[in-house]
């Protein structure tokens, strides 16, 4: 009998064995990062939209080659780590391409900046859903994960402000306790746990769906020819047409994917039609911002 199977055979050992296993595959990752690549295109988001079967399918083409991890966070980071701890994620050098998905860039300010300064000739694909329909998904995949402790939809809307804003004012505290002179002190990873333990991303059931302010944002540092704009509802109705606009995109020849499996799917109850009808008048300025950014109007507002 070999080390793995007695490994296989006795579970505890196992896991210490494969923390160990996926920690010499990091270092050695971290290693062999001068040799690895940056990514070609980023997927930032909006959450809550699809973006996990895009990312799934469009890495299914024979020229695109998945992150180790689809979603590193990095540029959105409190506090970024280096490049070579970025590119632990992406593949060594090779004629493929290769790119990530993490759905906390869009709505991010600091995002932009930090991206456009380590990759700035990359592709940036956007997913937009029905901020109405995004939100609610959202808030049910908060309970879901034990981090919304409000039992109503409604009441997790009134907290919204409330919320954010004492987590500003808590950040504010944290920088002042951690940063001097403007730099970060010694305390890097105790203040990236107790940052991202305040994280306001699962309570922003309004603010992500503002996309207008968003892609503003980023608009003021990629030009727009650098990006792609998707709709969840077309992606719903036509996956290989949506997918065929973005392998044309990422300037890879046409490609069928076999086999359509949505990825990270909710069920839950409907929501009820007065909390509907009041986003629907909530969103619908933002929505024509963003009409009137893009040139483009999509079906959201009824």
């Amino acid at each position: 009998m070999d080390v793995r199977e007695w490994l296989g055979r006795h579970p505890r050992p196992f896991r210490a064995y494969r923390m160990y296993d996926l920690f010499r595959r990091k270092k050695f990752r971290f290693v062999t990062s001068p040799l690895r690549k940056l990514p070609d295109f980023v997927i930032i988001g909006a959450a809550k939209s699809g973006t996990t079967s895009l990312y799934d399918f469009v890495t299914k083409h024979p020229r695109i080659e998945p992150a180790y991890v689809k979603e590193p966070f990095f540029f959105s980071s409190p506090e970024e780590f280096s490049l070579p701890y970025y590119k632990i994620n992406f593949p060594i050098l090779n004629k493929r391409i290769t790119g990530e998905a993490s759905t906390s860039y869009l709505s991010s300010s600091e995002a932009p900046a930090r991206m456009k300064a380590a990759i700035p000739d990359a592709k940036l694909i956007a997913v937009l859903r029905n901020p109405v329909d995004r939100a609610y998904s959202h808030y049910q995949y908060a309970r879901k994960r034990n981090v919304e402790a409000s039992a109503t939809f409604e009441e997790a809307l009134e907290l919204e402000e409330a919320r954010l804003k004492k987590y500003k004012d808590v950040v504010s505290e944290l920088k002042s306790v951690f940063y001097g002179g403007g730099k970060l002190s010694g305390q890097r990873n105790l203040y990236q746990l107790i940052h991202d333990s305040l994280d306001d991303s699962w309570h922003s059931y309004l603010r992500y769906g503002r996309y207008a302010d968003h892609l503003e944002n980023w608009f003021r540092h990629y030009d727009r020819d650098r990006f792609l704009v998707l709709s969840t509802k077309d992606f719903e109705r036509d996956r290989q047409g949506t997918l065929d606009q973005v392998f044309g995109f990422l300037g890879v020849s046409p490609f069928r994917v076999q086999d359509f499996k949505n990825l990270n799917v909710g069920q839950y109850r409907k929501m009820g039609e007065g909390t509907h009808q009041k986003l629907v008048e909530y969103f619908r300025p933002h929505n024509e911002r963003l009409y009137s950014l893009l040139n483009r109007r999509f079906d959201w507002d009824q």
